[in-house]
């Protein structure tokens, strides 16, 4: 496919995910909107609602992307290490919007692996992370990847979760609690492996954010949940700190100092 039909079709599947996740978020579906349905299936790792505001950051970001493939002073093979996983992304992002409001809860689990997995292909075919980049890449394709990644392994976790909620599965053998630090440690592993293996620190760091946000609204609810948290926390920062440390000579704000646009 061709660069140009690429970037018009990346930019024409965004518009069309920001119209549907506003008017999803704002009005909703079937009379309810996606906060009301999520109310209505509270789990052990549901975040506190404070934490959905990162969708403001990500979706500036996600703008400032698309603005980058029509504008910036990128590497010649962007769009086609793109390629249409960025239009899968947005496609899987809006349908997941429906499907979770009509409670169609398979549905959206599936929707909602599928918009990863494509974030994921993105991360591979970008070399997100993995080389030394200049600000212009770390800006306007790493960061709004990496970021976007960081909310949605958390998000795909507490979606599992919702679905087995709403089909009355309650955790046995063991309690649900118990069933929240697990998805708790799983996710901390895959942020682990993330910082590990790609050095996606700003994953991680989107990661911290979602846990600290479920041990605020599990602090009288769930006390042995909101434990794990701040465990899971202080790992992941001393993974973040060590990993920043080592790798302090390639660190973008040492850049940004430097004046290494």
């Amino acid at each position: 496919m061709k660069d140009s039909v690429l970037r018009i079709l990346n930019a024409l599947t965004l518009l069309i995910t920001l119209a549907v996740n506003g008017y999803g978020g704002a009005v909703g579906f079937n009379g309810r909107n996606v906060g009301e349905v999520s109310d209505a299936y509270p789990t052990f790792i549901t975040p506190a609602g404070y934490a959905f505001s990162i969708w403001s950051v990500i979706y500036l970001l996600l703008i400032g992307f698309v603005v980058y493939q029509f504008v910036g002073k990128r590497r010649e093979d962007l769009i086609q290490q793109v390629g249409p996983w960025f239009i899968v992304s947005n496609l899987a992002n809006s349908a997941w919007i429906v499907a979770f409001l009509s409670e169609a809860f398979g549905l959206s689990v599936l929707l909602m692996f599928t918009l990863l997995f494509s974030l994921v292909v993105m991360v591979v075919r970008l070399r997100i992370a993995t080389w030394d980049g200049g600000l212009r890449e770390i800006f306007f394709v790493w960061w709004p990847i990496a970021i976007y990644l960081g909310w949605i392994v958390a998000a795909s976790v507490v979606n599992v979760a919702a679905t087995l909620v709403a089909a009355g599965w309650e955790g046995a053998p063991f309690s649900p609690e118990l069933w929240s630090i697990i998805m708790i440690s799983i996710a901390t592993l895959v942020y682990l492996f993330l910082i590990a293996t790609r050095n996606l620190r700003e994953s991680a760091g989107v990661g911290i954010w979602a846990i600290l946000a479920i041990s605020v609204a599990m602090s009288e609810k769930a006390p042995s949940v909101a434990v794990a948290c701040y465990v899971a926390i202080g790992i992941l920062s001393l993974a973040i700190l060590g990993h920043g440390y080592l790798n302090r000579a390639t660190n973008p704000f040492g850049k940004l100092m430097r004046g290494e646009w």
